[in-house]
């Protein structure tokens, strides 16, 4: 009978062992800290469904981003221009929009769309130089994230 519980919990420390060794037990042990912390500091406000709304609102921001950004490192290729054009999209939308500030009113619909079409013919302009012309996708990234960056500061 103790044989069968030295073999149980020999297999339970093996298997932490091994799950400690895993580099996402690192950002596992900072989530559950960080959580933690949280409801040690403001447990009523930490634990609101306000909090969690404006949590997930933020990180579906960051998310679509994400996804084309891990699409891209799937296939080997880099875009380092995306935090560029995507503000360059708000200060487009902002400037279109914005009635209050003396700027054009365009419709927010229309002012969408605007936008989107933008960015499909930038993506697509950078695809065509990557795989058309056969140039490195890190040049052709840091070349448009300069280009993209200027336009920015001339709209603003």
């Amino acid at each position: 009978m103790s044989t069968t519980a030295e073999t149980t919990f020999g297999r339970l420390g093996d298997a932490t062992q091994k799950l400690r060794e895993r580099r996402e037990f690192s950002v596992l042990f900072g989530l559950v800290a960080i959580w933690l912390l949280g409801l040690i500091i403001s447990p009523a406000e930490f634990l609101s469904l306000d909090r969690f709304n404006r949590m997930f609102r933020s990180a579906a921001r960051t998310a679509v981003v994400g996804y084309g950004i891990a699409l891209l490192m799937i296939t080997s290729e880099f875009d380092l221009s995306v935090g560029s054009l995507y503000a360059l999209s708000g200060a487009m939308g902002v400037l279109l929009i914005g009635q209050e500030t003396g700027q054009l009113g365009i419709s927010p619909t229309f002012t969408i769309v605007l936008i989107l079409l933008f960015g499909f013919i930038y993506g697509v302009s950078q695809g065509l130089m990557v795989t058309k012309l056969n140039l490195p996708s890190l040049i052709v990234t840091i070349g448009t994230l300069t280009l993209v960056r200027g336009a920015l500061r001339l709209f603003t």
